[in-house]
């Protein structure tokens, strides 16, 4: 019996099953056609896993969750804005703090001035950092190696940034005997901490936040987040190009602290820690050890 359009037994019933679509079909999938009932899923109903990919769907951007060799979605173009933008916003802070202190009538020792400025100066370098890496990409945080790993894995970073801390002091020695003293201390110590005797317990303090506390994020994010993964990914997957991402990538961080043997020989075991675990987390842990005993260094000379 046929019902007419004004038959209420042929409007629709709320939970009723349309007969096109079979109890139990899967709905459609927003990484391809649906599979047949009771048939196998696709490539793209698996990510891609029949092709080698990951059996957890891609992401939609298309972003690489991980180095090991894949290309990131920032090229060399954003890693010199990050630098140029973060700098020139890192200037900005400061020329705001400078004219506040003025106004305010407030003088800060230059251990505060440094501690102040150079916190400032990173802040901006990681803000434009997130807006060239992760915002305008769209890319996850775990893209730059933000993901979690295991408590054990961080406490061994501590005892290993004393090691380091030694292995830098070793490197030093003969870079100093090379140069001559009086230029390695020139390169080494300058500014507040030409004359660590002279610091009083407020200037350490201000010395320990640029140091141990915001280099070592700041500086993990740029140069092992977006510098040594975009490296690895152009250098390929091979074990040369991991090789060459590594070297390349410490000479940079090297060349820009000035003092280029220790730093190169930091950069080295940080990008290496990168590459093992997949996380900035431990070489944030190394480093942040590493630099507070500097500081715990300067505290004690200081008496």
């Amino acid at each position: 019996m046929g019902g007419s359009p004004s038959d209420p037994r042929s409007l629709p019933v709320p939970g009723h099953v349309p007969p096109d679509r079979a109890v139990g079909q899967p709905p459609a999938s927003p990484w391809g056609r649906p599979p047949a009932p009771g048939g196998a899923a696709g490539p793209a109903d698996r990510g891609g896993a029949a092709e080698g990919g990951s059996p957890l769907p891609r992401p939609a951007s298309g972003v690489p969750i991980s180095s090991g060799g894949r290309r990131t979605p920032w090229g060399i173009l954003d890693l010199i804005g990050t630098v140029v933008v973060g700098l020139v916003l890192g200037l900005a802070l400061v020329v705001v703090s400078v004219a506040a202190g003025a106004l305010l009538d407030v003088d800060l020792s230059g251990s505060g001035q440094f501690g102040l400025y150079g916190t400032e100066v990173y802040l901006g370098l990681l803000v434009a950092g997130w807006a060239f890496g992760i915002r305008r990409h769209g890319a996850p945080w775990r893209s730059l190696g933000l993901r979690p790993v295991g408590v054990g894995t961080l406490l061994a970073m501590v005892p290993l940034g004393f090691v380091l801390l030694v292995v830098n002091l070793l490197v030093l020695i003969p870079f100093a005997a090379l140069l001559g003293d009086e230029d390695a201390a020139e390169g080494t110590t300058s500014g507040p901490l030409a004359d660590p005797a002279a610091l009083s317990g407020a200037d350490v303090l201000w010395l320990a936040l640029p140091i141990a506390v915001v280099a070592p994020v700041v500086e993990e994010v740029l140069f092992r987040g977006l510098l040594y993964r975009y490296l690895r990914g152009r250098f390929g997957r091979r074990r040369v190009g991991l090789v060459m991402a590594v070297i390349v990538s410490a000479a940079i961080f090297g060349v820009l602290h000035v003092v280029v043997p220790p730093i190169f020989v930091m950069g080295l075991v940080l990008a290496a820690l990168a590459e093992r675990y997949d996380s900035l987390l431990p070489g944030i842990v190394l480093h942040a050890t590493n630099n507070g005993l500097v500081v715990l260094a300067i505290a004690v000379a200081a008496g």
